[in-house]
C-alpha cells in the first residue's frame, strides 16, 4: 500500500479497531482541529494522567539545593563570590530533580477552573479547562478523586512522567495540586487534538510521509523513555496527541531547564531536526503515564494492572512473562500497521470482542497483502511474539523505510 495519500479513516468500524478496550483514555486535549470544545463528549481529546513539569508558581523544594548552599557558606564563599562551575552544575541538577511539596497547594490559588467546560471523562477523573490567573493561558485540568487514586499511586505516576518531561515528543504538564477531594493535574492543551479523533472523526487522510513522521515522533519518545529504564505500558492512538499542524505550537522552549534530563532532550530534539516540527499533521506528544513503570535491576513487571488489549503484546495479555520495554515495541507495531494498512492487524473487520482479539494476538497472523515490503519487514519485527526478536526503539528509528521523508 504505497499510495500518495491513503483514504480517510472514517466510520465506526475503524473507531472500534483503534479504541478497542481503551479504558485508560483520559480526555483533556483540545478537540481536533484546534478548538477547545466546551461541550465535551465522553471521549474528547486526551489529557494524560501524568506530571511533566512544574508551574512557575508551583512550590517545589530541593533539599539537596539547600544543603549545597549550606556547604557554600561553610566553605567561606560569600554570595558575591563566583561559585565554582561544578557546584553550579550540581545546584542546577538539584533544582531540576526536586519533587513537588506534599501536601500540595490549592489549585484555586493559581487557576480559574471552568467546571462547566468539560473536555471529557475518563475511568478515574474528569477533565475541564482552566485559565492561569497570572498569564491568562488556557490549560486542561484533570481532577482525580482521592477515592480513585491513592497518594502513593499518584506520586509514583507523576514522578515517572516528570522525569521525561523535557522531551519534545512528550506532552507537557504545568503543575500538580490538590484539595481535600481531588488530585489535580494542570496540563497544556494539545491544540491538534489526539490522533485517534483526527483519524476517526475528521477522516484525516495520511500519505506515506505523514505516517512515517507520526511513527518517528512516537518512536523518539519511546526511545527516550527506554533509555531511562521506563516502560510506557499503554502506547496507543488515544495517547498520541498532536500539536497544531505546521503552526509552531509545539515550541519546545516550554520545557527548557526545568528537568534533570533536559539537556539530553535538547540533543534528541536537535538530532530530530528542525524539519520535523510537525509537518502537515502536527508533531506527536506522547501522553498518559498511568500504566508506566520503572525497570528495577533490568527486570520488568510480572503483571500489568491496566492495559489496552488491542495494543498489548502477547506476554501482557497472557501474563506469560515479565513485561519490559519490548511490550511498547509491540504496541508501536500495531499502530504502524493501522496507519499503513488502514485497519487493525488482529481485528480487520472491527467486529471482534476482547476475547477474540486476545486469541488473534496469541495465535493469528496479520494480512500482509499489498503492504510495502520495507514497511512490512519492519512491522513484522515489531509484531514478533517473542519479545527478544522485536527491535528496540532506536533500531526502529534507524530503519531505512522510516527514515524516508
Amino acid at each position: 500500500m504505497n499510495t500518495a495519500a491513503r483514504a480517510p479513516f472514517r466510520g465506526a468500524g475503524l473507531r472500534r479497531a483503534l479504541h478497542k478496550a481503551g479504558s485508560r483514555a483520559f480526555p483533556g486535549a483540545a478537540p481536533a482541529g484546534g478548538g477547545r470544545g466546551a461541550g465535551g463528549g465522553s471521549r474528547r481529546q486526551l489529557a494524560s494522567m501524568s506530571l511533566l513539569r512544574h508551574h512557575d508558581h508551583e512550590p517545589y523544594v530541593g533539599f539537596g539545593l539547600l544543603a549545597s548552599l549550606g556547604l557554600v557558606i561553610l566553605s567561606g564563599y560569600s554570595f558575591d563570590d563566583e561559585l565554582p562551575s561544578r557546584l553550579l552544575e550540581k545546584l542546577q541538577q538539584q533544582t531540576s530533580s526536586a519533587s513537588a511539596v506534599w501536601p500540595l497547594r490549592s489549585i484555586d490559588e493559581f487557576y480559574t477552573v471552568r467546571s462547566d467546560e468539560t473536555l471529557g471523562r475518563g475511568q478515574f477523573g474528569t477533565v475541564t479547562t482552566a485559565t492561569d490567573k497570572a498569564t491568562g493561558e488556557v490549560v486542561a485540568v484533570k481532577c482525580v478523586p482521592r477515592s480513585e487514586a491513592s497518594e502513593s499511586h499518584f506520586r509514583e505516576e507523576t514522578d515517572v512522567h516528570r522525569e521525561v518531561a523535557s522531551h519534545p515528543n512528550v506532552v507537557g504538564v504545568k503543575g500538580v495540586y490538590a484539595d481535600e477531594d481531588c488530585w489535580y493535574l494542570v496540563m497544556e492543551l494539545a491544540e491538534g487534538g489526539e490522533l485517534f479523533d483526527r483519524l476517526t472523526t475528521e477522516g484525516l487522510a495520511l500519505d506515506d510521509g505523514d505516517v512515517r513522521s507520526l511513527l518517528r515522533d512516537t518512536a523518539e519518545a519511546i526511545a527516550f523513555l527506554h533509555e531511562h529504564s521506563i516502560v510506557h505500558g499503554d502506547v496507543k492512538p488515544e495517547n498520541m496527541l498532536l500539536t497544531a499542524a505546521a503552526t509552531g505550537s509545539g515550541d519546545d522552549s516550554r520545557r527548557a531547564g526545568d528537568n534533570q534530563i533536559s539537556e539530553e532532550a535538547a540533543v534528541a530534539q536537535k538530532e530530530q531536526g528542525a524539519g520535523e516540527a510537525g509537518g502537515s499533521v502536527g508533531k506527536v506528544l506522547l501522553a498518559d503515564f498511568g500504566s508506566s513503570f520503572r525497570l528495577r535491576g533490568g527486570r520488568g513487571h510480572k503483571r500489568m494492572k491496566e492495559y489496552t488489549i488491542a495494543y498489548s503484546a502477547p506476554e501482557v495479555v497472557e501474563n506469560s512473562a515479565e513485561v519490559d520495554q519490548k511490550a511498547d515495541m509491540w504496541s508501536l507495531g500495531v499502530i504502524a500497521y493501522v496507519l499503513v494498512v488502514g485497519h487493525h492487524p488482529f481485528d480487520p473487520t472491527s467486529e471482534a470482542d476482547d476475547e477474540e482479539i486476545t486469541e488473534s494476538i496469541l495465535h493469528s497472523e496479520p494480512d500482509w497483502d499489498g503492504v510495502e515490503p520495507k514497511a512490512a519487514t519492519l512491522i513484522r519485527r515489531m509484531l514478533s511474539r517473542n519479545p527478544e526478536d522485536r527491535p528496540s526503539a532506536r533500531e526502529v528509528l534507524q530503519n531505512s523505510w522510516l527514515q524516508q521523508l
